[in-house]
């Protein structure tokens, strides 16, 4: 089956499972703990990150909500095979296991990510969520002023978590921004027995009811799921919200991201004119296993998704852009995407109005704020698990520089590193 992309472990963070109405027993009121740094989520972006205060000389202590660390990979469909080789799958300072130019699946993610924290000695707590980040209040009234924020020194941030806060410095947020299926508002609109699963909840095709499937969504997963379904006997229509563009997984038997190593390509930055040119066109699909399928006739295509009506059934763009029919389906899977769901960081400027992080760079508009794992964060290669960890080591010396200015000043403290939300 041909590889899938999979956005960095910031898709595969622990989910967040609280929101702004939470309760007070919601967050633990045990110890207060004081620490020069918080880092949010140990997918592979916060494990680099607590690679590189270790290697800082900071002292670490990563709160992982799950049993494991990276156990969000062990919630992806079953199928699962990254696009990325392992030896561009990788974090700072250990090899993957298995063949550099071989494809990992799934499984071997999440175990490497757990042999990781325990070769690079991390310092990890499981079963403790964070709950919400706060300003401390000393400073909540300072930071809300332009001045406060527009100056290098940080406020100072609380971080609550089951059993308790953590007092920090900074905050480096490593969760990534896919927290919360998308589903078309119509989706409710759809006859009970026809089946829906997103593709966040699909595992395999035994999950999904019934011979004829739509697909709504011709991203990568859309375009795995859409092939693994038809092998497994499906009737399967892929709905198509822009074109698609394949691109191969090797060039001259070698892999296009080791290409893009040697030539630079993987690190263009999100102003870069290439940016345009290979990514603003439509949707970049790795591999040729749908092309494939579509030209033997094994998968339609549909255009995009507008909607549902009882006499008609689903209803798709044809190439004018009206509303067609295509007819009825057993079942439906969203791979339309996930949007953030940062409602537990309760600091006034630090999210935009779609519950983005205010950010460039890495670097957030409220100082002390930090990130790693966004799309296009940094490069091209920012949230896949093989880019984490250049933006991770730059990240990272900015919080060390940070520190330095305020032990300079008379502060101190060690550094943790926490996953996860829940």
């Amino acid at each position: 089956m041909a590889p899938l992309a999979v956005r960095g472990g910031n898709c595969a963070t622990a989910a967040v499972g609280m929101d702004d109405g939470m309760d007070n027993e919601d967050v633990g009121v045990g110890q207060t703990r004081s620490v020069d740094v918080v880092i949010i989520g140990a997918g592979e972006s916060g494990l680099a990150a607590a690679y590189f205060a270790k290697r800082a000389g900071l002292d670490h202590v990563v709160l992982e909500a799950a049993d494991v660390a990276g156990s969000a990979w062990l919630n992806r469909y079953d199928s699962l095979v990254l696009y990325t080789p392992r030896r561009f799958s990788a974090l700072p300072g250990l090899a993957m296991p298995g063949r550099p130019n071989g494809y990992p699946t799934r499984d071997e993610v999440g175990a490497y990510l757990q042999q990781y924290a325990r070769a690079m000695d991390l310092d990890v707590a499981y079963g403790e969520p964070v709950r919400r980040v706060t300003l401390a209040a000393s400073t909540r009234t300072a930071a809300r002023s332009a001045s406060a924020h527009a100056g290098r020194g940080a406020p100072g941030f609380v971080v609550a978590t089951v059993t308790g806060t953590w007092r920090a410095r900074a905050v480096v947020v490593a969760t990534g921004g896919c927290h919360l299926p998308i589903v078309p508002e119509f989706g409710t609109q759809l006859p009970r027995d026809v089946f829906q699963i997103h593709s966040g909840e699909y595992r395999n095709p035994g999950q999904v009811a019934g011979q004829r499937v739509l697909v709504v969504g011709a991203g990568n997963s859309g375009a795995q799921i859409s092939v693994e379904l038809a092998g497994a006997g499906r009737d399967v229509t892929i709905a198509v919200g822009d074109r698609m563009r394949f691109m191969p997984l090797t060039v001259l038997g070698r892999s296009i991201f080791c290409w893009g190593e040697t030539l630079g390509y993987n690190y263009i930055g999100p102003s870069n004119p290439l940016v345009r040119w290979t990514f603003g066109t439509g949707e970049v699909i790795m591999g040729y296993a749908l092309r494939d399928a579509l030209r033997d006739g094994r998968i339609r295509s549909v255009g995009r998704v507008l909607g549902f009506a009882a006499r008609h059934g689903f209803l798709a763009a044809d190439d004018a852009g009206a509303a067609a029919a295509i007819g009825a389906f057993d079942a439906v899977v969203w791979c339309t995407g996930f949007r953030p769901d940062h409602g537990w960081l309760a600091i006034d400027g630090a999210l935009r109005p779609d519950g983005q992080l205010r950010q460039a760079g890495g670097v957030g508009d409220v100082p002390g704020l930090y990130a790693i794992g966004l799309p296009w964060m940094r490069s091209r290669v920012s949230e896949l698990i093989g880019g984490v960890g250049r933006d991770a080591a730059w990240v990272m010396r900015r919080v060390e520089r940070q520190l330095g200015e305020s032990a300079a000043a008379g502060g101190g403290g060690r550094v943790v590193a926490v996953d996860a939300l829940r």
